[in-house]
């Protein structure tokens, strides 16, 4: 994630001088060891509750952009090509911007019980957030 810049880690100095809101998420991993592209996939969950809340709980949904499975057969019969495609990493081509990154954190230490916990923000959007598909 770091290297694909989907997730950053924060400096000791950039969480002490933050002074908006903060979120933690959790996450955990999925193995998918048969996909020679992703065998190790990190699901983040926006729906954890934590006292009572999530983040999810803080976000608008934004509207319903889809189109619905009736207007879409009804567009194809309009022309005479049709075109359908699969946009690859779909989220993570969208940036979150700097200040609303901080209701992103997550915890990582790669498996190393030993030391402490470093702080990350994701860069861009997590699948599960409730305005991710309007975005």
């Amino acid at each position: 994630m770091r290297e694909m810049q989907f997730a950053r880690k924060l400096t000791p100095k950039e969480m002490e001088e933050w002074k908006g809101p903060v979120h933690y998420i959790t996450h955990h991993a999925v193995l998918c060891p048969d996909k020679q592209s992703t065998p190790v996939r990190i699901v983040f969950n926006s729906l954890a509750l934590y006292i009572g809340h999530t983040l999810n709980d803080y976000c608008c949904k934004g509207p319903d952009l889809p189109n619905n499975l009736f207007g879409v057969v009804i567009q194809f019969s309009e022309n005479l090509v049709a075109i359908c495609s699969h946009i690859a990493k779909m989220y993570h081509m969208i940036a979150i911007p700097e200040d609303d990154q901080h209701v992103h954190r997550f915890l990582w230490r790669n498996f190393e019980v030993d030391r402490q916990l470093d702080t990350y923000v994701k860069t861009v959007l997590t699948f599960g957030d409730r305005p991710a598909p309007t975005m």
